[in-house]
């Protein structure tokens, strides 16, 4: 993502913890997200961001990756957000989304 200038990752699955660099136009940032849960068997991921600049903090994010047959899969994003939140976690999703066409295009001959 291209607002991320610098990720480090400490531990791994439930209780893991991200601390990345961020710059949004002229704001520079940091953001620490932990793994609250983490279910293989289910392709599940439930993360907080528990230090970032507003409207970040205190975010919860839960994600899914359901298989819909051997080629299409489909990933699911939900959250409860107030207003504040609804339009900056959408547009970071969007960048997660095009760095995703655009990796997929990349690889794809």
């Amino acid at each position: 993502m291209p607002i991320i200038t610098s990720s480090t990752v400490k531990g791994s699955g439930t209780g893991a913890q991200r601390t990345c660099s961020v710059q949004f136009g002229g704001q520079k940032g940091k953001i620490l997200e932990i793994i609250d849960n983490l279910d293989d068997e289910n392709k599940t991921l439930q993360f907080s961001i528990v230090e970032a600049p507003l409207p970040f903090q205190g975010v919860q994010l839960n994600m899914q990756v359901k298989t819909l047959d051997k080629t299409k899969s489909e990933f699911q994003v939900w959250s409860e957000l107030n207003d504040e939140q609804v339009q900056p976690i959408q547009e970071v999703f969007q960048m997660i989304v095009d760095g995703l066409k655009k990796l997929h295009e990349n690889n794809v001959d």
